[in-house]
């Protein structure tokens, strides 16, 4: 399972990609691709260029088997 995941709350924003996969025999795992975000605090989030976000995003999108979570 792939999720494109929005994180929005007063004083933030961000997005970031994140997949878990499950295998019976070894059990499941998590990772999370890294993001783009900002903050009214001056928290900055800029581990990737938001053209390579977009470009990433269209292509966990074209698989058809895509969860979208937006977080307040």
């Amino acid at each position: 399972m792939i999720s494109i995941v929005f994180e929005i709350n007063e004083s933030e924003f961000e997005i970031f990609i994140s997949s878990y996969s499950y295998d019976p025999v070894v059990g499941g795992d998590s990772y999370s691709e890294p993001g783009w975000g900002f903050g009214i605090n001056g928290y900055s989030n800029r581990k990737c260029e938001l053209y390579s976000l977009q470009e990433r995003i269209e292509g966990v999108l074209n698989l058809n088997s895509v969860e979208i979570i937006v977080g307040f």
